[in-house]
């Protein structure tokens, strides 16, 4: 069954160091700069002018030539990709040790705001998809813009979140597909939008994957089953944590997910 890759993009790429030239320094997300605020902001600022660069010249393709392949191959240093990345990269890594691999069927789909920097973020993630086959062979077109989803215009906002449930940019309700709803980047209400679609979609056919920051190398996989009700007609949530450990080895924790739902 084909599988269906929605990523929401946001801009945690501006402050990640998995450029060549800064990837040999700790991220600033890292749990050892906790205690040390004042190295965090050095670093961030660091990092920050050097993606700025690219984003005044509009320079997609050239800092996509920049990625440090290494940060990607080793998983201790994962904390240093854009947060999409990083959830894409743990999901790879449990679907290949579980022996589900990518078609050329399967698709991978960035959604966008289509602010200065929301389109600059995604279209550098999608170049680093496709000139570094990250995902290989999966198909992965340009990244789709949802205008207006910018909450410092907030009557345009709402419309657009309202045009986004109403008719979303891309086909979500084919029988013959798997979705993954990667929430992990991107505006909130985005994320809560996608868990709605997984929510009517259902289990098995739609599942929703959150890597978030403080969690370092769990992502968070959840399933909404109405085969199985709760009290008070709620669909049973099935829900677990993929962990990625040591010499790039994933492993489900879960009571009610299994590899082979996947």
């Amino acid at each position: 069954m084909p599988r269906v890759i929605i990523t929401t993009c946001g801009t945690s790429l501006l402050t990640s160091n998995c450029w060549r030239g800064i990837s040999d320094t700790s991220s600033i997300l890292s749990p050892a700069l906790k205690n040390d605020p004042e190295e965090r902001v050095r670093l961030e600022i660091r990092y920050t002018a050097y993606t700025q660069d690219f984003l005044r010249n509009t320079n997609h393709e050239e800092l996509a030539r920049q990625f440090d392949i290494n940060v990607w191959r080793d998983t201790d240093d994962i904390l240093k990709l854009p947060a999409e990345l990083a959830s894409l990269r743990a999901m790879q890594l449990f679907l290949t040790d579980n022996d589900i691999t990518f078609t050329n069927n399967d698709r991978l789909i960035l959604l966008c705001s289509d602010t200065e920097e929301g389109k600059f973020c995604a279209e550098v993630l999608w170049y680093v998809l496709d000139k570094h086959r990250l995902l290989e062979p999966i198909c992965i077109p340009e990244p789709i813009i949802v205008p207006n989803l910018d909450p410092a215009r907030p009557d345009d906002f709402r419309k657009a979140v309202s045009e986004l449930w109403s008719n979303p940019p891309i086909e979500i309700n084919n029988e013959n597909n798997k979705y993954y709803f990667n929430i992990t980047g991107g505006y909130k209400v985005t994320g809560a939008l996608l868990t709605g679609f997984a929510y009517f979609l259902s289990f098995p056919r739609a599942y929703l994957f959150y890597l978030n920051e403080a969690s370092y190398k769990e992502i968070l996989v959840m399933g909404f089953d109405p085969l199985n009700p709760e009290q008070f007609g709620r669909s049973k949530l099935k829900i677990g944590t993929i962990i990625i450990e040591a010499n790039n080895i994933s492993t489900l924790n879960s009571e009610t997910l299994t590899p082979e739902d996947f």
